[in-house]
């Protein structure tokens, strides 16, 4: 029976320190206000590179490592995802995501998350338009008083 009630407070201990971080010292009011700043910013973002301005788009992101993966390809530094940025926006004339959601988590005061779920239509310089299914997943730290996307995932079905 003390084995028993040992490993019981044992494992409420462990359970009780695995929970996600609350962003306990944010008002539900505050809480809210950020996750639509961190909306905000993702979308000026997303905007910037959709209108084929990868150093704008840029200029909201970090320099953590890995910054960006998608499909399996990993870019490590700010430097490589203006890179990539500027070689995927060449042949394209513009795009648009079609979002069916939006959502903003806070991890903490300082940290939190945006997903964004849609159709992102992009237009080439050749005439032909493609749509994929893009799910996206930013997460921006507060650095030095400003938000900075410290990492970006995508996941993409070719439609």
């Amino acid at each position: 029976m003390r084995f028993t009630t040992i490993a019981v407070a044992t494992l409420s201990v462990v359970a009780a320190g695995c929970t996600r971080a609350s962003p306990s010292t944010l008002s539900p009011s505050a809480t809210r206000t950020v996750g639509d700043s961190l909306i905000a910013l993702d979308s000026t973002m997303n905007y910037a590179v959709d209108n084929l301005d990868c150093a704008k788009g840029m200029s909201y992101a970090g320099d953590e490592r890995p910054l960006f993966i998608s499909g399996g390809h990993v870019v490590e530094t700010h430097e490589q995802l203006l890179k990539a940025c500027q070689e995927l926006v060449a042949p394209r004339t513009g795009a648009q995501y079609v979002a069916r959601s939006v959502t903003a988590h806070m991890l903490s005061p300082n940290a939190g998350y945006v997903v964004r779920d849609g159709e992102y239509i992009v237009h080439m310089r050749s005439g032909e338009t493609r749509t994929e299914h893009l799910s996206m997943t930013t997460i921006w730290s507060r650095q030095g008083g400003a938000w900075k996307m410290v990492h970006l995932h995508e996941s993409a079905i070719r439609r």
